[in-house]
């Protein structure tokens, strides 16, 4: 891949880098379009918090989580950055929005028809390591609320084997995902995740003032507390805001999971 970037850099002909594309959204509208755009980005870089999953299985997780997140949001805005520059050098505006696979258009625009079919199979690959990062981190989380009690989660997700490995949770992880890859609606349940990450994220983010205010004496304390939550705080307020007027049904599901999951929890945690 650095490699079909470099070539791309140098000889590329720049004609993404101009133009105007047909039936683009105006005015207010563009809100809405912007943030639904932001959804994949932000999904490119929400793998980040995976490695708070399995904080306890981390030596010295305090000096060494900041370095990953930290670390690894440099790398991933790295690349992201240096592929969209190198598919806008080499591919027309219009062919990239139209294109289901830019990484693929563009190799085929280098190196002809081989090269697509390479990255394409390239793609697959990535795919199935995310899958599997996934499978791997998820499953702690529930894992985590069974161990605790209370009611979180059925007692039956703390069980592991003999290597210390959750097996139900990755067990009834996996089927949840398979259950819901067969529904071959991979775009909207992006959507969906993404709202729910915007709601959640922001509720943890904004949980963090009254954790503040209540345990003045934490070791841990936020960089340039309190401007930088609140800053994360507005711009996600502000993707929700334009989700919610691009895709309201989307909002609706979202709320609604969003509210069932925690009358559940309620009703669990008094039982």
């Amino acid at each position: 891949m650095g490699g079909v970037v470099v070539i791309a850099l140098v000889h590329g002909t720049g004609s993404g880098w101009h133009g105007v594309l047909a039936g683009a959204p105006r005015g207010a509208a563009v809100w809405g379009a912007l943030a639904v755009a932001f959804q994949s980005v932000i999904w490119t870089y929400y793998g980040y918090v995976d490695a708070a999953k399995i904080a306890e299985e981390v030596v010295d997780p305090g000096r060494t989580l900041p370095r990953v997140f930290l670390g690894g949001i440099a790398l991933a805005a790295a690349l992201y950055l240096l592929l969209n520059a190198a598919f806008f050098n080499v591919l027309p505006l219009e062919r990239v929005a139209a294109s289901n696979l830019v990484a693929a258009d563009a190799a085929t625009a280098i190196f002809g028809a081989r090269g697509g079919k390479v990255i394409a199979a390239l793609a697959l690959i990535v795919v199935l390591a995310s899958l599997n990062g996934n499978v791997f981190v998820t499953p702690r989380v529930l894992f985590g609320l069974a161990r605790e009690g209370a009611g979180l989660a059925p007692a039956a997700l703390a069980r592991v084997n003999r290597g210390g490995t959750p097996w139900v949770a990755m067990l009834v992880v996996g089927a949840v995902a398979m259950g819901l890859a067969a529904t071959g609606t991979f775009a909207d349940l992006l959507s969906l995740a993404i709202v729910l990450i915007l709601l959640i994220d922001g509720f943890v983010v904004a949980a963090l003032f009254r954790l503040r205010a209540r345990t003045p004496e934490a070791p841990f304390r936020v960089a340039f507390f309190p401007a930088l939550p609140v800053l994360f705080l507005l711009i996600y307020a502000a993707l929700f805001v334009g989700s919610a007027l691009a895709q309201p049904l989307v909002v609706v599901k979202a709320a609604a999971l969003l509210g069932a999951a925690y009358g559940v929890s309620r009703v669990a945690t008094r039982a």
